[in-house]
């Protein structure tokens, strides 16, 4: 196990029409299960390093820009000692359903700045001529996600750059007592970002039923919090993760409103409180 959290811790195709058709789901995990499965972009990768000399690696979609799509962007922060290949899988999925992702090499990136620095770097590419990104991002629609010491980046992140992102996602976010820096509180959590904070519920000791509800009762605007039965602390590293197929549908959500993943969500009977064979200790407000 990765020892964790943030700089703190010396411790321990149905096809696109109905992606958006706002189908009911008929299993409790119909939702999940549709986009746990690949997508329908071919995966490229790569590596770069930005003007700071900061390296990351790259997921996109091989046939970037087809038919005009502009690919919404997800900067991810690694755990304590990670590196962005720990998480390839979860990545490689993201691209293969048109996301562009970057994640930074470096591995502490609690204090968000790596986080913000990709997003950055995503936006300048897509303005540069002699870029394969030129003109084919979203740059309007950027995710921040991380996982453990990444997962508070992502706090430390939003906060620092609050008109930067439009969604965010940190999975594994350790209790407060894990932290050697500042405690961010969520009461100025921007209300233009919904945020899902997520956690296993083999993870109790570094990220607990009740600091999650902590963090999520702070946030004033839109939130979702749920954990995944029997993952662990480093279950976003695995291939095929519990956490996959939902974190695909909430950034095809928020980033791109697909109602079908909304579903999942939001709405007058959301899904996945209804998944209760993986999930649990789900609760949500003010989801657009």
């Amino acid at each position: 196990m990765h020892r964790l959290a943030l700089p703190l811790l010396a411790v321990l195709t149905m096809g696109l029409a109905f992606l958006s058709s706002g189908h009911t789901a008929s299993a409790a995990n119909a939702i999940e299960n549709y986009y746990k499965a690949q997508g329908s972009w071919a995966v490229s990768t790569g590596t770069a390093t930005d003007g700071n000399g900061w390296t990351y690696h790259l997921w996109y979609p091989t046939n970037l820009g087809a038919g005009g799509y502009l690919h919404p962007i997800i900067s991810f922060g690694v755990g304590t000692g990670g590196t962005p290949t720990n998480y390839a899988d979860t990545m490689d999925q993201l691209a293969s359903w048109g996301f562009v992702v970057i994640a930074n090499d470096n591995g502490t990136q609690g204090l968000g700045q790596y986080i913000v620095a990709g997003a950055n770097y995503m936006i300048a590419k897509n303005s540069d001529s002699g870029s394969i990104f030129y003109n084919k991002l979203a740059t309007n629609k950027i995710g921040a996600f991380g996982h453990s010491q990444g997962a508070g980046g992502v706090l430390n992140a939003v906060l620092s750059a609050p008109t930067l992102f439009k969604s965010a996602i940190p999975n594994a976010l350790p209790n407060p007592m894990w932290w050697s820096t500042p405690v961010p509180s969520l009461t100025g959590w921007p209300t233009t970002v919904p945020i899902w904070i997520q956690c296993g519920t083999s993870d109790s000791l570094i990220c607990s039923l009740s600091a999650m509800q902590t963090w999520y009762n702070q946030v004033p605007g839109a939130a979702a919090r749920a954990r995944a039965k029997a993952a662990g602390h480093n279950e976003l590293q695995l291939a095929n993760n519990k956490y996959q197929g939902y974190d695909v549908a909430w950034f095809k959500y928020t980033l791109e409103g697909d109602t079908y993943a909304r579903g999942a969500f939001a709405g007058a009977t959301p899904e996945l409180p209804t998944n209760t064979t993986r999930w649990q200790d789900w609760a949500a407000k003010n989801l657009p």
